[in-house]
């Protein structure tokens, strides 16, 4: 069987995927990670855009269907508007530190790569997982607080609680609307709580005219 695409003109194009790498993904053995998601799409394409995972991962679209080896989509003349694609670690793959490249292929079109890495710990090993980006906060006045952000956090196979403590000049808090800490005060996760995934959010909170940065420490 011949398919063809009508519309297509000029050199069938992969567009670079963003980000152009996922990095941290980690969890247990025989349970699949929390997943992270890039874009990508093509243009002038005269065949499907296949998305392909690497060895001990999966991937679908953005929160359609199940996880597999691969998805692929088929232009509409000759294009594949942006694409969300989610990759995670699969259940099946062994203890170790998996990584490679999801590539996104089309017939002569030059591939394009997503470079992968993580981490599958043994089931007994204890694992707390973070999941998000905290991106760059507006400047705010003194004693004043800033718009919230959130990550997720995830334990298994803990022992004892996860506490949770910001750097200077930021809040957190596990409710989005009030309960947020300063430094030195904390916030304490029972392993229960984090069996599942649990938000965190953060606000900045300078209280004096000076830049502030610093890491949110899970201990």
């Amino acid at each position: 069987v011949i398919t063809f695409y009508e519309g297509a003109t000029g050199s069938p194009t992969i567009t670079a995927p963003s980000p152009a790498s996922l990095s941290g993904f980690s969890t247990t053995e025989g349970t699949a990670s929390l997943a992270k998601t890039f874009t990508v799409g093509g243009s002038n394409l005269t065949a499907s855009l296949v998305v392909t995972a690497p060895t001990d991962y999966e991937v679908r679209e953005n929160g359609i269907g199940s996880f597999g080896s691969s998805v692929s989509f088929t232009p509409s003349t000759g294009t594949v508007a942006t694409k969300t694609i989610e990759v995670r670690i699969a259940a099946s793959a062994p203890v170790g530190t998996p990584a490679g490249n999801v590539v996104c292929s089309s017939t002569g079109a030059t591939s394009q790569n997503v470079a992968v890495n993580g981490t599958v710990n043994s089931a007994s090993s204890p694992v707390i997982t973070i999941d998000g980006v905290i991106n760059a906060f507006a400047n705010t006045v003194i004693n004043g607080t800033s718009a919230k952000q959130s990550y997720t956090l995830q334990g298994a196979n803990l022992t004892g609680d996860v506490t949770v403590t910001p750097p200077a000049g930021f809040e957190i808090s596990k409710s989005s609307g009030s309960g947020f800490v300063a430094n030195p005060s904390t916030l304490t996760f029972t392993s229960v709580e984090i069996a599942s995934a649990q938000n965190v959010y953060v606000r900045f909170a300078p209280t004096a005219a000076q830049a502030y940065s610093g890491n949110i420490t899970h201990i």
